[in-house]
């Protein structure tokens, strides 16, 4: 069962960047699939690292590729980067110490905050991309 579905209208139309955001949504949804197994905090660390550490490989990647071109709002962009790297490693922490377990909460705000960053800010550089012959 998946909580979030990847959708065509999701497509930055920049191959190697849409196929990050995919992998994205599936980690997404690994830790769903984490919350309504019988054992989830068995889960949950690993799922979270993970989340955590491709998360900002995916970042690193997509801001070279905006910093090469000279997109004019690469900036703003990864200060939105920061943040949301800065809350999954702050989840991260909380659950290594035991103040936090996998909540619904939590897998909403990772899907909202991918599916509104996708559709808000990354769509925006996929024609200023195309433009550049970067498919």
């Amino acid at each position: 069962m998946a909580l979030f579905d990847w959708q065509d209208s999701f497509s930055v139309n920049v191959k190697e960047m849409d196929r990050q955001h995919l992998r994205l949504v599936e980690m997404i949804n690994e830790l769903y699939r984490a919350l309504l197994s019988n054992n989830p905090d068995e889960f949950l660390g690993k799922a979270l690292h993970q989340l955590v550490e491709y998360a900002g490989v995916h970042f690193q990647k997509e801001e070279e590729l905006l910093e090469k071109y000279r997109f004019p709002e690469l900036d703003s962009h990864r200060k939105e980067h920061e943040a949301f790297v800065e809350k999954i490693i702050d989840y991260h922490k909380k659950y290594k110490t035991g103040l936090l377990t996998l909540s619904v909460e939590m897998v909403n705000f990772l899907k909202n905050w991918l599916k509104d960053h996708i559709i808000g800010n990354d769509k925006r550089y996929g024609p200023f991309l195309n433009e550049k012959g970067v498919s």
